[in-house]
């Protein structure tokens, strides 16, 4: 944000300022700044909120004082008439409806039967919407949820190596090994894989898949975290990183973060430093259109109609969101690092090949080429695809008894 703002400044006779509050996750805080913001501060725009729970309380402040609120955050799954409920909120991603499709799409290619959901609650305890729309996706390549694994908040836990040893365990006494983790913070899923492995839930025929949540910060990820994650299959929001505009900012940022952070060595920015410059970058190339002294409903309605390519993606706005479809991007974590196997979209499918993807329709062939090929598979597994179950570890197992004598032939 303070590279887009310098920028800008820079650039033109208007000038913007940047109050930064931080709101430490809490919804009650984000709406407590918001109206500080608005009130003491005079601002004329509200940008930032992590969560969609945070954005949602904001916008309730920023309705009643007529101010525009761009989110980084999207909820889950779109509730109806968010719109008409919100109509000073803008948000800045798309919800998790698209890659919750993709990850069925990849349980169905491999034929996967049923499959152990894990999600991490949010502070209010959510995520029942995408959980209802995962089970209706798999129905429809003829599979189910098997398990649910819901963790609360990992800030909530007052002891989480703990909680999390308790409930991975639990999952032993289940005979799906396809696990798919819809929703996670960085620090659930550095203990969730570690204790995964310690287990054996990331040996031969398992497989974990887990959506933008955990895939969109493996860039950022120790050596250690990517480690016990070896054979994931990741989906990863796409942006593109050849692009001269992306280069002069990654330039940018590095230079910026290495002066904050010298001991820290990935430095590279990823889809929140793409969307929060792309956020300001709105701002910025309204206020160049509007005169100074516009109202905030002339500045909500020259944003909603800001058309441009961002460093994150397409920038155009339909009923407050996002307008076109997010790309993703299939990874898979190898030793320290991670290989891309293609990308998906919805209208397309899969596709080897981001320049054809477009041009594409959905066939068996673009999801062969993406999923058929050489993947490496948690516990070394390379020759074949994993099976995706196995007998319960904790179950007693059923004992057949063949007599070795009897006057019965038919024993």
């Amino acid at each position: 944000m303070e590279i887009a703002l310098k920028e800008f400044n820079n650039s033109s006779k208007h000038s913007l300022k940047l109050f930064a509050r931080d709101s430490g996750g809490n919804p009650l805080r984000a709406s407590a700044i918001a109206e500080d913001l608005i009130r003491h501060h005079k601002a004329h725009a509200i940008i930032g909120m992590q969560s969609w729970q945070e954005a949602a309380l904001a916008a309730e402040v920023a309705n009643q004082a007529k101010v525009p609120i761009l989110s980084f955050s999207a909820p889950a799954v779109t509730p109806p008439l968010t719109s008409s409920r919100w109509p000073y909120l803008l948000r800045m991603a798309k919800d998790d409806s698209m890659q919750i499709q993709c990850a069925a799409d990849i349980v169905g290619f491999y034929g996967w039967r049923r499959v152990i959901v894990i999600f991490e609650t949010d502070v209010y305890g959510g995520y029942s919407g995408i959980l209802a729309l995962l089970s209706g996706a798999l129905k429809n390549v003829s599979s189910e949820i098997e398990y649910l694994l819901a963790f609360p908040h990992f800030s909530s836990m007052s002891d989480p190596k703990t909680v999390i040893h308790d409930e991975v365990n639990k999952l032993l006494s289940h005979q799906s090994r396809v696990f798919v983790v819809v929703q996670s913070s960085i620090e659930l899923a550095s203990h969730l894989f570690m204790e995964a492995n310690k287990i054996g839930l990331m040996g031969k025929d398992t497989v974990w898949i887990t959506t933008d949540s955990v895939a969109n910060f493996v860039d950022s990820m120790n050596s250690s975290d990517l480690l016990s994650m070896r054979g994931v299959l990741g989906i990863k929001t796409y942006f593109m990183e050849t692009s001269a505009s992306f280069q002069n900012f990654s330039a940018k940022f590095q230079n910026n973060f290495r002066s904050r952070y010298p001991k820290e060595r990935k430095l590279e920015p990823g889809i929140h430093a793409l969307r929060a410059y792309d956020t300001v970058a709105v701002l910025a190339k309204t206020m160049k259109r509007l005169p100074i002294n516009s109202t905030t409903e002339t500045l909500l309605e020259t944003v909603a109609s800001s058309r441009f390519n961002g460093l994150s993606g397409k920038i155009q706005f339909k009923d407050g969101e996002l307008s076109s479809s997010p790309i993703y991007q299939i990874i898979n974590i190898v030793q320290k690092s991670y290989i891309e196997l293609g990308f998906w979209s919805l209208d397309f499918g899969f596709s080897q090949r981001i320049e054809s993807i477009e041009h594409m329709r959905r066939n068996d062939e673009g999801i062969k080429e993406v999923l058929d090929g050489r993947i490496y598979w948690p516990g070394g597994l390379l020759k074949r695809r994993p099976t995706g179950w196995i007998m319960p570890t904790i179950e007693n197992p059923l004992k057949i008894g063949i007599p070795g004598r009897t006057a019965l032939r038919c024993l």
